[in-house]
């Protein structure tokens, strides 16, 4: 399953400023496996993150579809990650667990095409759960990353001001006034527009 994200809605399109952060745990750690993208699946029209190698050797990468980079902690089965991904339009930063990993220096102008949260834009399945995702359109500070690691996969990813999307996906630190997620719509928490379906 995925989620399907309205790019339009969160008007990304643009060469500015963006960060995203997940939180995930792989159920099994080998092929490559699509945590989220947004904009469209050609070189530097999108953004996101995915994981990829062997069992025991997987890394998380920053996507740039055709210039990605890698991070590196190594994925274990059964752990939660917060991975975090920062993009200046110029200058791309991925996060794990509240830390800098690696970085890019690519220019990017998202496509207006949808994002989805679970899979890559070829259909590589994330095989795992998803606690939290949230995307700001500035770019969130090391110690902001740091805040958000150390609350926790059920922690409030809105105490940092400003996310333009929150899907809490399961955990309703509801900032809209939305009714709780179901199996076919997860709700926007961050008080906007978008919510996934």
């Amino acid at each position: 399953d995925y989620i399907n994200i309205t790019n339009s809605l969160m008007n990304l399109t643009s060469s500015t400023s963006r960060t995203a952060v997940v939180w995930v745990k792989h159920i099994q750690d080998g092929g490559k496996q699509g945590i989220f993208y947004v904009g469209g699946g050609t070189d530097l029209a999108g953004f996101g993150v995915y994981s990829s190698g062997t069992a025991g050797t997987a890394k998380f990468y920053g996507y740039v579809h055709g210039n990605d980079f890698a991070g590196t902690s190594i994925v274990h089965p059964g752990n939660w990650y917060m991975v975090g991904y920062t993009d200046t339009g110029t200058a791309q930063t991925l996060y794990v667990n509240g830390l800098s990993e690696g970085t890019a220096s690519r220019t990017i102008t998202v496509a207006n095409d949808d994002g989805k949260l679970g899979t890559t834009p070829d259909s590589e399945w994330f095989e795992g759960n998803i606690a939290q995702f949230a995307i700001w359109n500035s770019i969130l500070t090391t110690a902001n990353m740091q805040t958000l690691w150390e609350a926790g996969p059920a922690g409030d990813m809105t105490t940092i001001a400003g996310p333009i999307l929150y899907l809490g996906l399961g955990n309703h630190n509801d900032k809209g006034g939305r009714p709780a997620d179901t199996a076919a719509i997860a709700y926007d928490r961050s008080g906007g527009a978008e919510s996934g379906t």
